[in-house]
């Protein structure tokens, strides 16, 4: 009798907890198909910010853990920081309580998965936006390339702010950040289609050039120069 009360008392906590992640899917709905369109043509939410603003303002505080609808909105708070800092209008206060908002949601997103190297990566972003050290920046994009050291769409965005990083410091030739730039490079080079390698090599600029000769597949860049 009590195995069959516990069964059933089972049964409607999977009931309940089914519901629950359902309802959660069908709100982070709105979030994983605006963040897809951020990702697809960010230009198009040019002049933006308010309505994002509106948007992420209504959103819960993190709680229950959903992949993706976390994900979507943690790339949404980038959108949204780097629209509402290119407005005058916008306060430096507000802008850094909206920083510590959007890391704390990366922080949580990345408790529900841990071995999400996209989301390492939005973090690195975000660390560096707060002005946290180097250290823990070059910590999340390491784990961001341990965890997605081929995925392509992850892989471009990372070399993109590893190269920018680069661009504005002054490095020496064995710099961690550049290792993790020539590590992906190399798969780069080995894997990425010849546009991708174009779009890369201009984005990164000159100052990568020292990079650019320690990888292993060079030849494979240079007619992307």
């Amino acid at each position: 009798m009590m195995l069959r009360l516990a069964a059933a008392a089972l049964g409607i906590s999977f009931s309940l907890v089914s519901a629950m992640l359902f309802a959660d899917s069908l709100r982070s709905r709105p979030a994983i198909a605006a963040a897809a369109s951020v990702v697809a043509d960010p230009q198009s939410w040019r002049g933006s910010g308010d309505t994002l603003d509106r948007y992420l303002s209504e959103q819960p505080l993190p709680g229950r853990c959903n992949r993706d609808g976390e994900r979507s909105l943690v790339i949404l708070e980038l959108t949204r920081l780097d629209l509402l800092a290119a407005d005058k209008s916008v306060s430096p206060l507000r802008l850094e309580q909206l920083r510590s908002g959007a890391l704390a949601r990366a922080r949580h997103a990345l408790a529900c998965a841990p071995q999400d190297g996209g989301s390492w990566l939005y973090l690195a972003m975000l660390q560096q936006a707060s002005g946290e050290r180097r250290a823990e920046i070059l910590h999340s994009l390491q784990l961001s390339r341990r965890f997605a050291p081929n995925a392509a769409f992850v892989l471009k965005q990372r070399l993109r702010f590893a190269g920018r990083l680069w661009s504005a410091e002054i490095n020496g030739p064995r710099d961690p950040l550049g290792d993790l730039i020539v590590d992906d490079l190399t798969v780069l080079a080995e894997a990425g289609s010849l546009s991708d390698r174009k779009a890369i090599v201009a984005v990164l600029g000159p100052k990568i050039a020292p990079l650019l000769e320690r990888v292993r597949s060079a030849a494979a860049l240079s007619d992307a120069q």
